[in-house]
């Protein structure tokens, strides 16, 4: 007996179509067996969800509706499970404080303190695939809805390379840096992407548009080796060197620690950045989508996000959080913290919206730092310590748990990366979400405008 992700049974699973025969699925609701007005047709289905005739076929198979057919050829779906879904958005709103327009995206989906890329736990994803793998399947999940989405590696590894002319570009940031002017790894990928054409005639299509998966790959090789600082002396990317077999996560690493990083620091890596790749509607997601949407092209969509990263929330705590952990300072927190403080537990990556309990990103990435100190030398034992007593008392005497921010901090403080690595390893693995956005988009003619509602004065 199968079960829609959020636990209703699923039409087709074995449910019987007669009460009788309910007991024996568990006590599930028979099909067909209710009141008339257990059902509801596709048009008032839609009208109370607010979407396309379309996407409730896509919610049927996802599990999230069930189906039946009615009269004739119309279809009819049961009102609660609507109702539910009403529910459940109304409550996100809620929570998110949020206003305006809804966006059909079929990328990430939370549900009970679980994260999902099309329909797999992004947790079990990253500890088992390696990032070309988890990029390449949100992309082609994207490109067809997630209706061919499996659950195992795409098998395309190919190397991911950019046009050899954007290595002139790079080559201006690097040597800026080796001028003394030296500036964190994601003010490095932001003036380097600021130097590159604005149209990437390399992934124009001949039918018009632009390979998205193409400039992807592209893309994020390119951020990865806008990592290194090219002091005099410091080794050059190895994805520049020749050695396209490299892994992503073995090329991060090179470029943030130099030769021969260890395979924990690049499993952890690899982890951090799979689990950054999304997360629904986040402001700087919704830059790259409102860019796109007036057909803008793939880089300046995806630049709108990276300028986004330090001015939403959360987000603009990386460098912060980093800092404070290296400061090594007390806490000071207030058991009524105040979150303008910059010192505030709300500011320092202990707060997030989407969940109700303990973001189950962070928990990973933390989970894996304190394994992996019992074993290997590759973290740095008494600085992981330090940030784990951090946790434990805001949790004491706030009840906050860590959110994503305050563990890329903490990875990178622990493992003595570069300061301001965490901000740039989450933009590494955002770009793989922005992109699936990019796709997504593409696949559909939305044009988004927001709704203003006037509160200055009247006409004099």
């Amino acid at each position: 007996m199968a079960k829609g992700p959020t636990g209703e049974i699923v039409p087709g699973s074995g449910c019987p179509d007669k009460p009788e025969d309910a007991q024996a699925c568990g006590g599930a609701i028979a099909l067909g067996a209710e009141d008339v007005r257990t059902w509801i047709g596709a048009e008032e289905a839609a009208n109370r969800l607010g979407v396309k005739r379309e996407t409730l076929y896509a919610y049927v198979s996802r599990g999230l509706l069930r189906k039946e057919p009615g009269d004739g050829r119309r279809s009819q779906f049961r009102r609660d499970d609507v109702e539910r879904l009403v529910a459940r958005g109304r409550k996100t709103q809620a929570r998110r404080g949020s206003k305006g327009v809804v966006i059909e995206s079929a990328i990430t989906f939370v549900d009970d303190g679980a994260l999902y890329y099309h329909g797999v736990d992004a947790v079990k994803l990253a500890r088992l695939w390696p990032i070309e793998a988890a990029g390449q399947f949100i992309w082609d999940s994207a490109a067809d809805g997630g209706s061919s989405a499996g659950v195992d590696p795409p098998g395309d590894h190919r190397a991911w390379e950019y046009p050899e002319a954007w290595a002139a570009h790079l080559d201006l940031v690097h040597a800026a840096d080796a001028a003394g002017r030296m500036t964190p790894p994601l003010d490095r990928i932001l003036r380097a992407f600021a130097l590159l054409p604005r149209e990437p005639a390399a992934f124009r299509m001949p039918s018009g548009g632009y390979d998205c998966q193409g400039f992807g790959r592209a893309a994020v090789a390119f951020e990865i080796d806008c990592l290194s600082s090219s002091k005099p002396g410091a080794p050059r990317s190895r994805s520049r060197e020749g050695r396209p077999g490299d892994s992503l996560a073995d090329r991060i690493a090179y470029q943030l620690l130099g030769p021969d990083p260890s395979a924990e620091i690049r499993s952890l890596l690899r982890t951090a950045v799979i689990l950054s790749a999304d997360h629904g509607l986040a402001v700087p997601t919704m830059c790259v989508r409102l860019v796109a949407s007036v057909g803008a092209d793939p880089l300046s969509s995806l630049m709108a996000g990276m300028c986004a990263i330090r001015g939403s929330e959360p987000g603009t705590g990386f460098l912060a959080i980093e800092r404070f952990l290296a400061a090594g300072s007390p806490m000071t927190w207030s058991l009524q913290p105040d979150e303008d403080d910059p010192c505030s537990p709300g500011r320092l990556g202990f707060t997030h919206t989407v969940y109700d309990r303990a973001d189950p990103r962070a928990e990973e990435l933390l989970s894996q730092l304190r394994v992996i100190s019992t074993e290997s030398d590759a973290i740095d034992r008494k600085r992981l310590q330090r940030a784990l007593a951090t946790v434990e008392q805001v949790q004491t005497r706030t009840g906050r748990q860590p959110n994503i921010d305050f563990a890329l901090a903490t990875f990178a403080y622990a493992t003595h990366l570069p300061e301001g690595s965490s901000e740039a390893v989450f933009c590494i693995g955002r770009s793989l979400g922005w992109i699936g956005h990019l796709i997504e988009a593409g696949r559909t003619s939305d044009r988004y405008r927001l709704h203003e509602i006037y509160t200055g004065p009247g006409p004099s």
